[in-house]
């Protein structure tokens, strides 16, 4: 066997030095200016292009058959310029000889430097690339006919078929690929193009580096592009792995937000192209200080998407995001609202629907958690189950705080003008709420709205066919219970609407301090009210309203004045061993106030109002004009020691006169008057004035006004 190895051996080294003999006078004596000529002359017979060599064509035939080529060119189609379509500074191809033999192709790496590819369109819509692509006419046959098909190669397993074909690497640097849109007015430039990657072979990965600057006109961009990752090819190319992905784009111009941006993205993207899925692997993009990630996939990739993954948002400052967009952001109340916020939710979705659920959304100090759905975008049908922990609304407020409208202005009583449509409830926002498909619940362990704190909110909120209901809502009131139930009904021309509420147990004097800044009423509230109203507008709402209700206020007082003469008060002074008159200076106290009222054709009445306290009894019967926000109202007061008081409250809400009543009070005076002497007389009335002063002064406390008290005749009404 050795000898047969040593002249194998031998024979093989023979046939290296013949080819490489032959390779050397192949080199010599091939004339390069010839095929330059032919080459030209074909691609011109062809396409009626130009190619054009400005440098050397060299060869190479062992061990590698190559070929190098230096200032490559190709003619642009007619109409598009003098400038090449297609330009190389060098282009370099070598494939190895031996190999060839046995059907296996290894080409060495493909370089292009200085590559420049210049596409167009003109205005009427012709490239410069559509006579390449017209299919060629063929001798006896019209032109563009389809050409015969090509006979069997055979493949890999035919005769003369390449088995495996195998390249080293592939080499662009300095390249230019351009777009030039003059049907559209619009132009788009790569430039300054490298490109490189690692082995290329059926079936195997390769790595994939790529640099490039992008510029447009429209919209006005231009970027810089650092791209790598691996690309990771399955089976009969069935599957496609892109690992390992690093994007990174520095963006800038008219057309990106702020200005200018850094974006970077990262992660793995899985593709089975049987399967018709994309599957997402930690997944994250970066930009305008903002984290997000996704991991996940998407099914029926190709026909109708459908995703489903977890979406996150790391912790970021909304407000300097808009500040990086170049966007206003709020003006709100606390300028430290809205500076921190943080998402987690799993998202599916497609073409008609949007589930999420596992949410976790963070704005400031409050937390949502839950599940939310849209089905059907064309006829959104919302569906959620939310709780939050703490929402102070109010931070979130426009600055300077809402104040509350006085009534008959804009905002109270006085709506402003209806919009077109809106008057007789056919409005688009009317016509918006009559589509609404809404079914859900929202928990919130602790909410302020308008400086009043609630606890324990739960609501139901549900809206369909044109009826909207917010039933059962339930919160905690200032250590008591609001349960309470709204329904809309605007499936009709003018709108309907019914409210239920009742109040329990409910601290009046912590309401108004959160609310006025000060406790000027004290005691535990009850309030039950049954009300509905017709009408789209505030206006129409508060003319039409109708309903019931009744109130109770016990166990409290009104600070900051009494009713009680100070002679009744003395004398119950020096019988008060505990002092309890002395430490109630300054108010008013009282066992409880109660009242029943009517509500029609947004009028108030009331008959039996009345007042409890020691020494001192009231009442009263009246009516308020909600919608012209006025009352007139009468009422009696019991003092002890002093003849019935009668007085009339009657004017604006805001800024009521109240009066007494002289000739009742007369009548009752006269009768504790005669017979006593002048000096006592005296003092029983200056007694009943002082009352009339202290309950006029609390008055005008309560309800912000600014008269005095009237000393008038019967029935004095305000100037």
């Amino acid at each position: 066997m050795k000898p047969i190895a040593k002249y194998s051996a031998l024979a093989a080294a023979l046939l290296l030095a013949v080819v490489a003999v032959a390779a050397a006078v192949l080199v010599a004596v091939v004339d390069t200016e010839f095929i330059k000529a032919e080459a030209s002359r074909a691609v011109r017979e062809h396409t009626g292009r130009e190619l054009a060599f400005a440098g050397d064509v060299r060869l190479s035939f062992f061990p590698w058959l190559g070929v190098d080529m230096d200032g490559v060119t190709l003619s642009n189609a007619p109409g598009f310029g003098d400038e090449p379509m297609i330009a190389a500074r060098a282009i370099a191809v070598k494939v190895k000889l031996l190999p060839l033999l046995s059907g296996r192709a290894q080409v060495g790496e493909v370089v292009l430097d200085g590559l420049a590819l210049r596409l167009g369109r003109d205005a009427s819509g012709r490239t410069n690339l559509d006579d390449l692509l017209a299919p060629p006419a063929r001798d006896g046959g019209a032109p563009g006919a389809p050409a015969s098909p090509p006979p069997d190669a055979g493949g890999a397993e035919g005769t003369g078929g390449l088995g495996l074909l195998a390249i080293d690497g592939l080499r662009v640097s300095g390249a230019t690929l351009a777009w030039d849109d003059r049907q559209a007015g619009a132009s788009y430039a790569v430039t300054g193009l490298d490109l490189t990657t690692g082995p290329l072979a059926p079936g195997q990965p390769v790595d994939v580096a790529l640099r490039a600057a992008l510029a447009a006109d429209a919209p006005a961009v231009q970027a810089d592009v650092d791209l790598s990752a691996r690309l990771d090819p399955g089976p009969d190319f069935a599957t496609l792995a892109v690992r390992g992905l690093r994007l990174n784009v520095e963006a800038r111009g008219a057309a990106v937000p702020g200005g200018g941006a850094r974006a970077a993205l990262a992660g793995d993207l899985l593709a089975d192209l049987k399967a018709d899925t994309l599957a997402l692997r930690g997944v994250t993009l970066a930009a305008y200080d903002i984290k997000a990630g996704i991991e996940g996939g998407v099914t029926r990739l190709r026909t109708a998407p459908a995703l489903d993954a977890t979406l996150t948002l790391e912790t970021f400052d909304p407000r300097a995001l808009l500040a990086a967009l170049e966007l206003d952001a709020p003006a709100t109340a606390d300028p430290g609202a809205l500076t921190r916020a943080a998402l987690a939710v799993r998202a599916k979705a497609d073409a008609t629907a949007l589930a999420l659920s596992d949410l976790r959304l963070t704005v400031d100090d409050t937390e949502l958690s839950g599940t939310a759905s849209v089905r059907d975008f064309r006829r959104p049908a919302l569906r959620f189950a939310l709780a939050a922990t703490a929402l102070d609304a109010d931070r979130y407020m426009p600055s300077g705080g809402a104040k509350a409208p006085a009534p008959g202005t804009e905002g109270g009583t006085k709506a402003p003008a209806p919009g077109p449509g809106d008057a007789d409830g056919q409005g688009p926002a009317l016509e918006r709420l009559r589509s609404l498909d809404v079914d859900g619940t929202l928990d919130v362990a602790a909410l302020t709205v308008a400086k009043v704190r609630m606890s324990d909110v739960r609501m139901t909120v549900k809206a369909k066919d044109g009826v909207l209901r917010v039933s059962p809502l339930s919160a905690g009131l200032y250590g008591g219970l609001l349960k309470a139930g709204l329904t809309a009904d605007i499936r009709d021309r003018e709108p309907r609407t019914s409210l239920d509420l009742g109040l329990a147990d409910m601290g009046l004097g912590g309401l108004l301090a959160d609310l006025l800044g000060q406790d000027r009423v004290t005691g535990t509230t009850a309030l039950d009210l049954s009300l509905a109203a017709t009408g789209s507008q505030w206006k129409s709402l508060l003319r039409s309203l109708s309903g019931k209700g009744s109130f109770a206020l016990t166990d409290g007082a009104f600070k900051g004045f009494q009713i009680i003469p100070e002679a009744v008060r003395a004398q119950a002074a020096a019988s008060d061993p505990q002092r309890r008159v002395e430490k109630a200076a300054r108010q008013q106290r009282f066992k409880d106030i109660t009242a029943t009222f009517a509500i029609a054709k947004g009028v108030l009445t009331t008959g039996d109002t009345t007042l409890s306290a020691d020494n001192l009894k009231g009442l009263g019967r009246g009516a308020v004009d909600l919608a012209a926000g006025t009352i007139d109202y009468k009422a009696v007061v019991d003092v002890t020691a002093v003849p019935r008081i009668p007085f009339t409250v009657r004017g604006a809400l805001a800024d009521p006169s109240v009066s007494l009543d002289t000739a009742e009070f007369v009548k009752g005076l006269a009768l504790g008057v005669l017979g006593l002497p002048g000096k006592a007389g005296q003092g029983v009335l200056d007694t009943g004035k002082g009352a009339l002063e202290g309950l006029g002064s609390g008055l005008r406390d309560l309800l912000g006004g600014g008269r005095k008290p009237k000393d008038g005749g019967q029935g004095a009404t305000q100037p």
